[in-house]
């Protein structure tokens, strides 16, 4: 007899078969079991699923195993709701673990926002360590503790050397699971249709909770999956346009907080528009918001400078 579940620890995995000991191990030694581990396999050729298939055969913890065809792990969490009744869900990539309190820790902030307040909350998040305990990105700022998590991104997006790049880093968060069925993911076929997509449409309307404390440790010795890399590449345009579009769609309401980064969003924007060939037409997103309009408008010149200096 299983521990009564609170949360549902999600991992989609692609090829990860030699990650997945080490997570699994972290998870047995949870201070905390009321959780059960999702893990949907985006079309591994490994033994993925053998692997699994051991582990829920001696595992102190309830283990659902789902597979799919190679679709990203966009598609695997729009199916999350169907494969829990757990009322919260935490996001842990293969190649990432937790610390022993993790679970604990994170249930217990979720619980000290006052129940009269929970309505207003999307959920919590918690920093991040890399492979050499490390901290990854910013901590959270006095202003960034409750407060609409797309605000608190861009409090800590710097231009460096001529770009902008959000310093937050990669954090752990505990997310309500209904959530992913009130702001599913495009269901699209891409290397990489970012979470920001997810959290800047649930940041229209709820809050997170954010706390000043490391909860997992995420290997970053494989850079060719990191988020930052893929952005902005060749190989996910597709990704790219969703991440743009979230920002311009459901996030406009901070422009005026910092203009010209919305105007370089929105020139990104439009030059994947314009030249959008290897994107089905139907698959691109339209932005509505007044604010992303205006954004877009006043980007023009900017489009027009990069075609023609071609940059």
């Amino acid at each position: 007899m299983y521990n009564e579940i609170h949360i549902a620890v999600f991992t989609a995995t692609y090829n990860r078969v030699s990650y997945l000991p080490a997570l699994y191990e972290s998870l047995c030694n949870q201070s905390n079991h009321q959780f059960e581990w999702i893990v949907v396999d985006d079309g591994s050729t490994d033994e993925t699923g053998k692997l699994i298939g051991e582990y829920k055969a001696v595992s102190p913890f309830n283990i659902v195993y789902s597979s799919q065809i190679n679709q990203g792990k966009h598609i695997a969490l729009n199916r999350l709701p169907s494969l829990t009744r757990a009322p919260l869900f935490v996001m842990v990539d293969s190649d990432h673990y937790l610390l022993p309190l993790a679970i604990d820790r994170l249930l217990y902030h979720y619980n000290q926002i006052p129940e009269d307040k929970r309505i207003e909350y999307g959920g919590v998040s918690c920093l991040g360590l890399n492979q050499y305990y490390e901290s990854i990105g910013d901590s959270f700022k006095p202003s960034d503790i409750n407060d609409y998590y797309s605000r608190v991104d861009l409090r800590h997006i710097k231009r460096i050397s001529g770009h902008y790049k959000s310093l937050l880093g990669d954090k752990i968060e505990l997310f309500r699971t209904t959530l992913l069925v009130e702001y599913p993911f495009p269901c699209i076929s891409c290397k990489c249709l970012p979470e920001t997509f997810f959290v800047h449409a649930m940041s229209r309307h709820y809050k997170t909770f954010c706390v000043n404390e490391y909860h997992v440790v995420m290997d970053q010795s494989d850079d060719r999956n990191r988020l930052s890399n893929i952005i902005g590449s060749e190989q996910n345009r597709e990704g790219d346009i969703f991440y743009y579009y979230a920002w311009l769609e459901f996030s406009s309401r901070y422009f005026f907080c910092s203009p010209l980064f919305y105007l370089v969003l929105g020139s990104k924007y439009l030059l994947l528009r314009l030249n959008s060939e290897r994107i089905v037409h139907k698959d691109i997103p339209t932005v509505k918001s007044k604010l992303g309009i205006f954004a877009l408008v006043l980007s023009i010149p900017l489009v027009l400078i990069r075609i023609l200096t071609k940059k």
